[in-house]
């Protein structure tokens, strides 16, 4: 409404208070009467301005235009809110946030189409700036190594049998295969020594799976163990012709 009133219209039934039961403060409320000719406030204003109410802290008085900052006007005390008891007690106590969307939109509604300066910023309260307690760090577990017994072997001495040697049987010397002269074999009649000891030279010989040793002057033949050892059994004639061992002649040595 372009012809409005621009004074502030307090009222006792306008009123709002800080959180926890904190003091009471006007709302910010415009006057909704029309101006008077060439003036900027209503009748009613006028003569609240000419003629200033003793009760100055009352809606009795003038409370100022909306174009101009909100403050104290002689010796009373402005108790609308975005003014200097306001924001005071703002520092000391908290505003609900629907308290304070409710100001600050009555403010913006009060002042729309005309030039007014902003609203004072509204002040964090010292109970909100207040640290919040900390909270105790719970205890965290902590693995803690603990000493375990633990079973230790223990060296038991245990008696144990000493392994007996055994005596090897005598075995009777072979001759062994050499270009060089070979030792004697000695050959013995069943249950008989022989007082003679005749030197047979010999070679490794082979037929079939057999083994041999091979007296080439008479084609004699006697055994021959994996290891190249021998008893000096005969066992038989070599036919080279045929090419197979002949066990039916006897050793002519043993005589």
């Amino acid at each position: 409404m372009a012809n409005q009133c621009l004074a502030w219209s307090i009222s006792d039934s306008k009123m709002d208070r800080f959180d926890n039961n904190g003091p009471k403060f006007y709302l910010p409320i415009r006057c909704s009467q029309l101006r008077v000719t060439e003036q900027d406030v209503c009748a009613s204003h006028y003569e609240k301005r000419a003629k200033p109410s003793l009760n100055k802290n009352r809606p009795a008085c003038f409370w100022g235009l909306v174009t101009e900052p909100i403050r104290d006007r002689g010796e009373g005390k402005n108790y609308m809110a975005f003014g200097p008891y306001f924001m005071e007690k703002a520092k000391q106590f908290s505003l609900s946030n629907e308290s304070m969307v409710r100001v600050k939109g009555m403010h913006a509604k009060a002042v729309a189409g005309v030039e007014a300066p902003a609203p004072l910023e509204i002040p964090v309260s010292s109970e909100k700036k207040k640290a919040a307690p900390r909270k105790k760090k719970e205890a965290v577990p902590v693995a803690v190594p603990v000493a375990v017994p633990v079973a230790v072997p223990v060296a038991v001495p245990v008696a144990i049998a000493a392994p007996v040697e055994k005596k090897k049987p005598r075995v009777k010397r072979a001759p062994k295969a050499t270009s060089a002269p070979i030792a004697p074999i000695a050959i013995l009649a069943e249950e008989e020594i022989v007082a003679d000891i005749v030197e047979v030279p010999v070679k490794p010989f082979t037929h079939g799976s057999n083994l041999y040793y091979l007296d080439s002057a008479k084609n004699k033949l006697y055994d021959r163990q994996r290891d190249g050892g021998t008893k000096g059994i005969y066992q038989g004639r070599w036919d080279s012709v045929k090419e197979k061992v002949i066990t039916d002649i006897p050793d002519s040595d043993q005589e």
